[in-house]
């Protein structure tokens, strides 16, 4: 399945597209524009998610909308999207614990294509809360495209989440792969050119 929101596909998917043919063609070339997804926007964008700044260190304030999509608060600071030249880790499933989960690296992994690992920052900024209980999720996203918000339910069989977005309702369920640990979440979409996303969950919640 191939959803049209926040998890992949749509202009996420395409994102994913872009970056992977840019890099493969133009052996690291920076990207200059993307989007994160097609959830519902907010009015403002991230500050400096435009900029070629490779070090952003805060994330814009933003008020959540009222209504099923509403209720996360963007908590996390901005981070600088990457190219990496080796393949992405396995997933290894697990249990995802209940909380409040904020990115903390999203990375593209093109492959083996250099003779040495390496890994190049984009021009690209990115910031990403997410809150998750048994069986419903909600999250924020901002980039230089605007805010974005989602939230439905899931299920997992421990090697997979299946995302079912019920806001907006136009969105179509995701199947991901994942990783997850106690502390963290590392979630990835694409095939090929492969891109994970690690979330961090905060203590205590």
């Amino acid at each position: 399945m191939e959803s049209t929101g926040l998890w992949g596909g749509g202009m996420a998917g395409a994102l994913v597209a872009t970056v992977c043919a840019l890099v493969t063609a133009c052996g690291g070339a920076t990207i200059e524009t993307a989007s994160s997804g097609d959830g519902v926007r907010g009015a403002a964008a991230a500050d400096g998610a435009s900029s070629a700044s490779t070090t952003p260190d805060a994330a814009p304030p933003v008020t959540p909308p009222t209504g099923p999509c509403g209720g996360v608060v963007l908590g996390a600071p901005a981070v600088t999207i990457l190219n990496v030249a080796t393949d992405a880790p396995a997933a290894t499933g697990g249990t995802v614990l209940p909380g409040t989960y904020d990115l903390i690296l999203d990375a593209f992994h093109l492959g083996a294509i250099d003779a040495a690992p390496s890994t190049t920052p984009t021009a690209l900024v990115r910031a990403e809360t997410l809150t998750v209980t048994f069986g419903a999720y909600a999250r924020v996203t901002s980039d230089a495209t605007g805010v974005a918000y989602e939230s439905g339910t899931y299920t997992d069989d421990g090697k997979q989440l299946e995302m079912r977005p019920a806001c907006p309702a136009a969105l179509t369920p995701a199947v991901l792969t994942y990783t997850a640990t106690p502390d963290e979440l590392h979630v990835f979409r694409g095939a090929g050119c492969v891109e994970e996303l690690v979330f961090r969950r905060r203590a205590g919640l």
